[in-house]
């Protein structure tokens, strides 16, 4: 059986309470609460303000956690800040997933920087872990929403045998239905919020992990379009050309039971943004269709052009739409 102190700390750019810079006192703090591994938001990268210290690498030395991944994501004011995570174990594989924004995030009434997902494995106990850190929108909406999915989505595509664990700032309570799917298979056996008294504007949490045996595999679903293929229109002359196609996506179990759920299409390279439809619900699907000539063989070449779409269905594992294009 292997138990696990697991912690995650939003330390507000090393910045007390009152903003006084504390990065120092947030790293012994860390050690003495004793985590296997933490994950962090808003760790401030080197700056000439804070004579170009790398917070992560000041975290590390005094916390004794002496493995560690960064990546600097976020703007605000001029400070450069992002996510990470410490470890008392070996971190290898480690992987930068930026969240797809929707258009309104790049207006200036509604501004909000590039969010990602900080991934890495870990041996822990002879067995494999991957370990994801994340910071969710705290507008919510869209992005907080794509964000929550595509987490899902990479921990449904965590091969069996590797444990998940996944820690951040959600900017969500517990009772959202946006947490509802189940992204650590261990039994919580200790932990809770801890008193960081004013060290950030954020209290870390702490949780204490048992694995006693190996995660269940999710029951797995298929998600097609009707019609099936999609029937997109083919050019037959060199050009391009785009436009929607009437179509709707389906869901079913093994059984070929219809199951109710919704459906994401990211359409943003087509210039649509995020679609979000109910299974069984018609909808317009935009497509793009190229045509060019080769340039040795003259021969004609087709290429279409759909969005990534994912079915989503309480119970089962997020499952990629199939076009049949």
């Amino acid at each position: 059986m292997t138990v696990l102190r697991v912690m995650t700390w939003n330390i507000q750019g090393g910045r007390s309470n009152s903003g006084q810079p504390v990065i120092s006192e947030q790293a012994l703090f860390i050690k003495t609460q004793a985590p296997d591994i933490v994950m962090l938001q808003e760790v401030q990268a080197a700056s000439a303000a804070d004579a170009w210290v790398e917070q992560i690498e000041v975290l590390s030395q005094l916390s004794g956690l002496i493995y560690h991944a960064f990546w600097e994501l976020e703007e605000w004011h001029g400070i450069h800040a992002g996510i990470g995570m410490l470890s008392r174990y070996p971190l290898t594989d480690v992987v930068q997933e930026p969240v797809p924004r929707p258009a309104y995030t790049y207006l200036p009434w509604s501004w909000e920087g590039q969010r990602g997902i900080l991934l890495a494995s870990a041996l822990i106990g002879g067995k494999p872990y991957r370990l994801l850190s994340t910071h969710v929108s705290v507008h919510g909406g869209e992005y907080a929403d794509t964000h929550t999915h595509l987490l899902a989505q990479l921990v449904q595509q965590i091969p069996r045998g590797v444990w998940p664990i996944l820690g951040g700032d959600f900017n969500m309570s517990l009772a959202e239905p946006a947490l509802d799917e189940q992204f650590v298979p261990h039994k919580v056996t200790g932990g809770g919020m801890v008193n960081c008294e004013g060290l950030s504007d954020h209290d870390p949490l702490v949780a204490v992990l048992e694995r006693s045996a190996p995660p269940p595999p999710p029951p797995r679903l298929t998600a097609r379009c009707a019609p099936y293929p999609l029937p997109v229109p083919v050019r037959q002359t060199p050009g391009t050309a785009s436009g929607t196609v009437r179509a709707a996506v389906v869901a079913s179990d093994a059984n070929g039971t219809h199951l109710a759920g919704t459906v994401r299409l990211n359409a943003s390279a087509l210039g649509y943004g995020t679609i979000v439809a109910a299974t069984g619900q018609t909808i317009a699907v935009p497509y793009r269709s190229t045509v060019s000539v080769d340039p040795v063989t003259h021969e004609h070449e087709t290429s279409v052009t759909l969005p990534g779409a994912t079915l989503s269905v309480a119970g089962y594992s997020d499952q990629a739409v199939d076009w049949g294009v």
